[in-house]
């Protein structure tokens, strides 16, 4: 949300996501009067697998005793992260659910394959998979595997089949454009902005928008529920003029969100 403008809550002088903004003003932001609003963060949720386990259990994790290595033998097996933790995929399973994880990186890293499948038996669909079904070439590399732009075909494809099947569905996925440092430009993004990484977050900001239309307007979306958030406080640190936001509401809050 720090990358809004400071009339509706951000921290920039120009809100470089103005369509996340529009979205979220007119649904349950958390916010009041107009503003953007987030949530505070706790030990052992400010990086990726930990925003993920507490996005979906509401537990932290202690970052020291679970690696984000992604050769860890220890979470290539399907159901030992975090075992006993109780978190929606669970419930979600258990009342029939079909369930799938989309991301355009190496679904091992920081065991999210391990904590997906272990904590609701969801279907897992990687960098790999995308080679595998040959929707890239087994050199296609870019950024951490795939870009976004990729991510919300995939996506289209994937959560069609999902809702042409008898049960309801879980459909969750991990966009990575906009990680640090300075992010992925791809070529749909312009550059109304001099640096990187302002033209990333608008570029994101579009294609997030961009798919929550065209959910809308799919026979399903009736009974479907959306959910937009960050997984983590943003890492790049450089972006940000640290001295201008320790003046801010913002930064007192620590609700500074990336990624």
């Amino acid at each position: 949300m720090t990358y809004a403008d400071e009339s509706v809550g951000g921290a920039m002088s120009e809100n470089y996501i103005p369509e996340l903004t529009q979205i979220s003003l007119e649904n349950e932001n958390f916010g009041t009067y107009g503003k953007l609003n987030g949530a505070y963060t706790t030990s052992g949720v400010t990086f990726t697998m930990g925003g993920l386990v507490a996005q979906t259990s509401g537990v932290p994790i202690n970052e020291n005793l679970i690696s984000n290595d992604t050769l860890n033998s220890n979470w290539e097996s399907d159901n030992n992260y975090v075992p006993g933790v109780w978190a929606i995929g669970d419930v979600l399973n258990g009342e029939g659910y079909n369930q799938e994880f989309l991301i355009g990186s190496d679904k091992k890293f920081a065991g999210r394959s391990s904590y997906f499948k272990g904590h609701g038996n969801y279907d897992i669909f990687d960098y790999y998979t995308a080679i595998d079904r040959r929707y890239i070439d087994d050199d296609y590399m870019v950024w951490w595997g795939y870009e976004d732009k990729k991510l919300f075909e995939y996506a289209k494809t994937e959560i069609t089949d999902l809702a042409n099947e008898e049960e309801p569905f879980n459909f969750t996925m991990l966009t990575v454009d906009t990680h640090f440092t300075d992010g992925y430009l791809c070529n749909l993004c312009g550059d109304e902005y001099d640096d990187q990484y302002s033209n990333v977050m608008a570029c994101s900001s579009k294609q997030v928008a961009e798919f929550v239309e065209w959910i809308q307007e799919q026979e399903f979306y009736e009974n479907t529920t959306i959910v937009i958030s960050g997984d983590h406080l943003t890492m790049d640190s450089d972006y940000l003029d640290v001295e201008l936001l320790k003046d801010s509401k913002l930064y007192r809050k620590k609700i500074l969100y990336g990624g």
